[in-house]
């Protein structure tokens, strides 16, 4: 298994696996006793069940949660467009003179978007 490309490893072992064990029929296997759920045996069967559901895989996990990644940036893309739009629209400065964190009015651009993000705040929880 080593052999082939890390990146493709998962794939092969669950295509080998899918067609199910394969046994010669002339040898016989010697009876071993399992014993408890922390055995090798039931470890090994365990990490391969999990294999098999894809659901539970690390790939679909990550691309779920990249999902919802490129979901939240477009939004914050989104919302800072529409800002730098209503403000080029009305001619008006970005910045103000003080964009401290003290500062009471960080400039119209900040404003703009942090007045922005209430309302979608306010529109998701109503």
């Amino acid at each position: 298994m080593t052999d082939y490309n890390p990146n493709y490893q998962d794939c092969i072992r669950r295509a080998y696996l899918q067609k199910d064990p394969f046994q010669p029929a002339d040898h016989k296997f010697p009876q071993t006793i399992i014993s408890g759920p922390y055995s090798a045996h039931n470890k090994a069967q365990e990490k391969t069940e999990n294999l098999l559901k894809q659901k539970q895989s690390i790939g679909t996990s990550l691309s779920r949660q990249l999902d919802h990644i490129r979901m939240k940036y477009r939004t914050r893309l989104d919302t800072s467009l529409q800002a730098i739009r209503y403000l080029l629209t009305q001619g008006l400065a970005f910045r103000g003179h003080n964009e401290s964190c003290e500062a009471r009015n960080k400039g119209n651009f900040l404003e703009l978007l942090r007045l922005l993000s209430h309302m979608m705040r306010y529109e998701v929880s109503s």
